[in-house]
């Protein structure tokens, strides 16, 4: 279970490092127009995931985990979401956002046999909640600025199916701490338009 862990542990503290920066790097992009409100909303937001990457990190010391660095091919993953147009940006960290909090509902609540250790639960319901709640808050965002529905669909599509393929590489993490992994994988892909 403690390498389980320490794979999960990996995998949620760069989505959340690179959510951090994200969020500091969109604020940056923002049009004028739409800066007040929206850099207030985006700097919550990226005050949220350092947060969460410092819940992550004091879970991991107190289990006595390491978290284990994510490979390459993953590290890929969450710099090729960046995109020049902001609306796309915006639009995959949405995507991603929903695909995580439907991992953390199989991890934490999603399995009877989930072996997740109390504390380390209880910080993932926590981020989950509040993983929700940047869905909307993002997809509101990118409405405002101008994207599309369709747009909003298409990187929705594109984006879970590229996490899926990240998914694929903890397919041993997951099923070690008791995941059903197969339902985890429908859950990420239930929404993609076929």
């Amino acid at each position: 279970m403690t390498a389980a862990t320490a794979e999960l542990l990996g995998l949620l503290r760069a989505g959340e490092q690179s959510a951090l920066a994200t969020f500091s790097r969109i604020a940056r992009r923002l049009p004028d127009a739409a800066a007040v409100h929206a850099r207030s909303i985006v700097g919550r937001l990226a005050d949220e995931e350092a947060h969460h990457d410092q819940l992550l990190n004091r879970a991991a010391i107190f289990h006595g985990v390491i978290a284990v660095r994510p490979a390459a091919e993953v590290r890929q993953f969450f710099l090729r979401l960046e995109s020049r147009d902001l609306g796309v940006h915006l639009s995959r960290v949405a995507s991603l956002d929903s695909c995580v909090c439907q991992v953390l509902a199989c991890v934490v609540s999603g399995h009877p046999g989930t072996l997740l250790p109390n504390r380390l639960a209880h910080v993932l319901q926590q981020i989950r909640r509040d993983e929700g709640r940047h869905v909307r808050v993002v997809r509101g965002l990118a409405l405002d600025l101008g994207v599309s529905s369709g747009t909003l669909d298409a990187q929705n599509d594109e984006t879970r199916r590229a996490f899926d393929r990240v998914v694929l590489h903890y397919e041993t993490a997951f099923r070690g701490l008791g995941v059903d992994f197969d339902e985890m994988r429908r859950r990420i892909a239930r929404n993609v338009q076929l």
